[in-house]
């Protein structure tokens, strides 16, 4: 007969905090670095943005919307195309979707503004970074990116 006995040390186990007063320096200071960057985002878009864009309540700056009651609904089926700019204005990617609006897996500012357009729109978006490609980019989008994006909705 074998007898199998640890040598007392415990497994390694993830961090939990559930009744614990321990807070994580390193984790607190990530958001609240993230919390200002996104701040300053949101300002300069406010002195990007020109007078015929207008504040959505998610941060993404709209031009072009029409004040149309029939917008788009969940199962509607669209094609998404969108051109996407840094704020020199060149052109970073272009982008293309077509899917029922209730499913698109998008950049965050696009799936925030489709309930307020209409097939066939054609509207000019200002996103922070946060609302497009964040921390990570994409290809030619670097992070933390502030971007135009010009999109246009059709069938």
């Amino acid at each position: 007969m074998v007898v199998l006995m640890g040598c007392g040390k415990t497994q390694p186990r993830r961090p939990t905090f559930h009744g614990s007063s321990h807070v994580d320096s390193t984790a607190v200071g990530a958001v609240m670095l993230n919390q200002r960057m996104a701040e300053e985002a949101d300002k300069q878009l406010t002195r990007y943005a020109d007078s015929g864009y207008v504040l959505m309540e998610n941060n993404v700056w709209a031009r072009g919307l029409q004040a149309v009651e029939d917008t788009l609904r969940g199962k509607d089926f669209v094609q998404i195309e969108a051109r996407i700019y840094n704020l020199q204005d060149s052109l970073l990617t272009t982008h293309q979707s077509h899917s029922t609006v209730d499913k698109v897996d998008d950049i965050q500012a696009i799936v925030q503004i489709l309930p307020h357009l209409h097939k066939s729109d054609s509207v000019s978006l200002i996103a922070p970074w946060y609302m497009a490609f964040g921390s990570a980019g994409n290809g030619d989008i670097l992070p933390y990116e502030n971007v135009r994006i010009e999109l246009k909705i059709s069938e």
